[in-house]
């Protein structure tokens, strides 16, 4: 065989032998370093004295260094598997109801938004409970640690307590935490930003009461495995001092109470915290109420002003400036009420007293789900009614007096009409204050409109 000859097949060889060669080597390697392996079965000073030795030796060492990170991180989940599931269920299991005492306190109040029947707060919401199986995972010595949220959920039970009744994602957590005690106490300490969805009664409006309610209830137990209680530590819950102080409402009282509810299938027990606040009316009284008055009062002027002919365009121009300047007042009136109300409101019935045309375009303003209307509403739709009637009385009077030439009948309808109106609007306004309540203001409105 020639010497060309025997360098083909020595290659050829070469070819054919070493991949088998290398994979059976790559094999042992893989077979010596498994992870499944004990780590005390590796003996990494002998990879440490051959390092550099051969590209063989080299590859092992990566090897190594990469099969021992994955044991650290498969003896970590390891650890977090091994939680026994019991300490993930609640303390009392099989026996009685689990009791979780709360407490909810009022950093902040973002007002009431009655349109869309929410209110918003920033709380503090405080729970406590008894597990006598967290004195096992305290370190030695210690009596008291905190630990997050997150880590009490991956080895503690927890009572998943919610807010029941706020509106679509409108809960944000700002932080939280979880005390341990060795007595086997756990308290949970969270600050929340709320958005609760509740219908208001504004039938009083603006001298009605309102009583925005924070319920909570556990997300999964039923009344049967976890009872509500109100926490005994009055600091704990309530309003932050001075937080209504030169607000549109006051603060008028708190309370917490705990309660049972049914509905099908669905029995919880609930506890929440209720305050009461009173609006401050004046405000009403300076931007609303009393530019109302005064405008039916300008509107009487017209009948103290001589009947001849120049002055016509004089009454008839102050009667419709007044009458215009209502409107513009009842549409805003409209619009500080909450659409989908039950009933009348108090100023709903002033304005219905003013202005029974007035009235129908209010109602036009607002969405036809609504019932009744509110006081403030009233109260306008009074003004404009009674600001309407003089409007169309001027003009008959300037009709009989200048048209019909009655001079002597013009002249003692305007001295009639001149203290009629203003013991008429007396009247009115008197009818519709004794209707801050809210309540039987579509009797009152009858009334009204038959005085």
């Amino acid at each position: 065989m020639t010497p060309l000859w025997q360098m083909h097949v020595c290659a050829l060889a070469t070819c054919f032998l070493t991949p088998s060669m290398w994979v059976f080597v790559r094999g042992k390697s893989d077979q010596l370093l498994s992870p499944n392996m004990p780590a005390r079965e590796l003996d990494a000073s002998v990879l440490e004295d051959n390092i550099g030795a051969t590209s063989c030796h080299s590859h092992l060492q990566v090897r190594a260094k990469t099969s021992i990170s994955d044991l650290a991180e498969h003896d970590l989940q390891d650890t977090a598997a091994a939680t026994p599931l019991a300490q993930l269920l609640r303390p009392s299991l099989g026996g009685k109801p689990d009791v979780v005492e709360f407490a909810i306190f009022i950093k902040n109040f973002f007002g009431l938004q009655f349109r869309d029947n929410l209110f918003s707060m920033d709380v503090v919401l405080t729970l406590r409970w008894i597990d006598p199986r967290i004195s096992k995972l305290l370190p030695a010595g210690a009596n008291h640690t905190t630990v997050s949220l997150a880590a009490a959920k991956e080895t503690i039970w927890l009572p998943d307590i919610i807010v029941a009744n706020r509106a679509i994602a409108g809960e944000e957590e700002i932080s939280s935490a979880i005390d341990l005690y060795r007595d086997g106490h756990v308290m949970k300490t969270q600050r929340i930003k709320l958005s609760v969805q509740q219908h208001f009664d504004v039938a009083a409006f603006p001298f009605d009461v309102q009583r925005p309610k924070i319920v909570l209830s556990s997300r999964t137990l039923m009344a049967q495995d976890l009872l509500m209680k109100e926490m005994t530590q009055k600091n704990f819950s309530g309003v932050k001092p001075g937080l209504f102080s030169s607000r549109e409402f006051q603060f008028v009282s708190q309370e917490t109470t705990v309660f049972e509810e049914a509905d099908a299938n669905l029995r919880k027990s609930r506890g929440a915290l209720t305050i009461t606040l009173q609006r401050d009316w004046t405000r009403y009284l300076q931007t609303t109420i009393l530019p109302e008055i005064f405008l039916i009062l300008i509107s009487f002027t017209v009948f103290w002003m001589p009947r001849a002919t120049p002055f016509a365009m004089p009454r008839v121009a102050t009667n419709l400036i007044s009458f215009l300047t209502l409107m513009t007042l009842s549409i805003h009136t409209a619009e500080m009420l909450p659409p989908d109300r039950e009933g009348m409101a108090w100023i709903e019935l002033f304005a219905d007293s003013m202005l029974m045309t007035l009235s129908i375009h209010t109602a036009e303003m607002l969405p036809p789900d609504r019932e009744g209307m509110a006081w403030i509403e009233l109260f306008a739709d009074s003004m404009q009614m009674q600001n309407c009637l003089i409007l169309f009385l001027n003009v008959f009077v300037d009709w009989v007096y200048n048209t019909m030439d009655l001079k002597k009948l013009g002249e003692k309808m305007t001295n009639e009409l001149a203290g009629l109106f203003p013991l008429m609007g007396t009247g009115v306004v008197i009818m519709c204050f004794a209707g801050r309540s809210g309540k039987h203001l579509s009797h009152i409105q009858t009334m009204i409109r038959l005085w």
